[in-house]
């Protein structure tokens, strides 16, 4: 084996390392949730945010620190996303309160945002011709295996411990990944001469959040939901006005969205993510808090998803080496769309084995979509701007898993008011019809945005 190919296989594997930490953490807290809103008396809305945090900060700095990695070694960089994911990891165990939690998950956000933005970049450049998507597809299973041992962790930890340990969890894995990382070498920056256009990306920043609080507000039917709408239109409107007059040189890449095949592909990881996260962070309020169920059974319940994904994932790479990606992607939204139809057909005492049969094919959606969908996004775009696109596909990504949470938040939480009358910190068990209600009509919502993301996947078209 020649150094490059071994420095190839290490870089993959500290990568992929970073995938499962960063996919285990966002799986066990969606499990943790309603425990974490009990043991701080919180509302929804104000719970939420210990996932919105987490997401909104990646969002909000992917596309900054993929720009900083086509200007420096992104090894480094990378392995200083590690250490930040690790460090906010424990201080978020020892929180003491619910605002301190959230504070420290931006930190965890950050670290996770740096690995995210470099980790495909490095992949790519390491990654001989012809091996990318079986590569990509490879880091799908990370995604799944981290998917997977997320809930079963997490179950078997709030069954005997406090919720606080699951921070704890990612440091087994974490910390050796940590080590191995200090030692990976990365390209000469193909990007060291470009421009960092900070305004932009506090613009981007300041736009992003005060969106995420306005749809946490609505769902809180807070006074200052207006406030940060008004903000977010006008952070937004200044940072469209500073983008038409800097061009690809502002903040975003607007030399790779300006290109249709590009922008439908991350239209297309917007939605299927979304629908993604409804699912994520509306089942595990069905079983624990509506049912009764406890966190190991609903940990297996969980376990659905990415038990789907490590068996479809590596199929899908193949494919879209084979074939075109958009064809095979699309037809994971298709998918994704007859899973979350299963799901609006829940019932109150719908068997366990057959809510795990719904959220498998969603699985099987999000894993026939991924690494397609990634291939045909990163494979043609200049070296030079892999970076750049590898944290905007990912951006993509966390937007989709920021909507999904905060939109579906916001409607099972006016469905449940609607047909119960009461707020869902006040469930009751005589609430759990009305709770099936509304669960049913915000998956219904959710499958027909489904339906409109696999038509916009199959219209891209060929790229440029």
């Amino acid at each position: 084996m020649d150094g490059q190919e071994k420095n190839g296989r290490m870089t993959f594997a500290v990568v992929a390392c970073g995938v499962f930490i960063s996919t285990m953490d966002s799986s066990m807290i969606n499990l943790a949730l309603p425990v974490i809103m009990r043991d701080f008396h919180a509302s929804l809305g104000r719970a939420e945010w210990v996932v919105l945090a987490y997401l909104a900060t990646i969002s909000a700095s992917l596309l900054f620190w993929g720009r900083l990695g086509d200007r420096g070694g992104r090894s480094r960089l990378y392995l200083s996303g590690i250490l930040l994911f690790l460090a906010g990891s424990a201080a978020c165990a020892a929180a003491p309160r619910l605002d301190i939690l959230v504070s420290f998950r931006l930190l965890q956000g950050t670290g996770a945002a740096i690995m995210m933005a470099c980790g495909p970049a490095l992949v790519r450049e390491s990654t001989a011709t012809g091996k990318l998507g079986r590569r990509l597809g490879m880091i799908g299973v990370a995604v799944g295996l981290g998917l997977m041992c997320g809930p079963v962790t997490a179950g078997m930890i709030m069954e005997r411990f406090s919720w606080r340990f699951i921070f704890l969890a990612s440091l087994v894995p974490g910390i050796p990944a940590a080590f191995f990382a200090a030692g990976l070498k990365s390209a000469s920056p193909d990007g060291k001469h470009q421009r960092m256009d900070i305004t932009g990306a506090i613009l981007w920043a300041v736009a992003l959040f005060s969106m995420t609080l306005f749809l946490s507000g609505m769902a809180e039917k807070n006074t200052a939901a207006a406030a940060w709408a008004l903000a977010s239109a006008i952070s937004g409107t200044l940072l469209a006005i500073r983008q038409k007059r800097h061009g690809s040189r502002g903040f975003l890449p607007t030399d790779i969205l300006s290109r249709r095949y590009y922008l439908m592909g991350m239209i297309s990881a917007v939605i299927s993510f979304a629908v993604l996260f409804t699912t994520l962070f509306l089942i595990p309020f069905y079983l624990e808090h509506g049912r009764n169920v406890g966190p190991s059974a609903t940990g297996m319940v969980m376990l659905a998803v990415p038990t789907a994904a490590i068996l479809a994932a590596p199929l899908a790479g193949r494919l879209a080496d084979r074939f075109s990606g958009p064809p095979v992607a699309s037809t994971g939204l298709a998918i994704s769309t007859a899973g979350l139809i299963g799901l609006a057909t829940l019932a109150p005492d719908t068997p366990l084995p057959a809510v795990w049969l719904r959220m498998f094919v969603c699985g099987c959606g999000m894993a026939v979509f991924l690494s397609p969908n990634s291939t045909a996004v990163l494979s043609r775009l200049e070296r030079a701007k892999s970076g750049s696109g590898a944290a905007l596909l990912a951006t993509a990504r966390n937007i989709g898993m920021l909507l999904g949470t905060t939109v579906s938040a916001l409607l099972f939480s006016r469905f449940f008011f609607m047909f119960s009358g009461a707020e869902m910190k006040n469930f009751q068990p005589e609430h759990l019809q009305d709770m099936v209600t509304a669960m049913r009509a915000t998956f219904i919502a959710a499958a027909a945005i489904a339906a409109a993301g696999t038509a916009i996947s199959a219209r891209r078209g060929r790229p440029a």
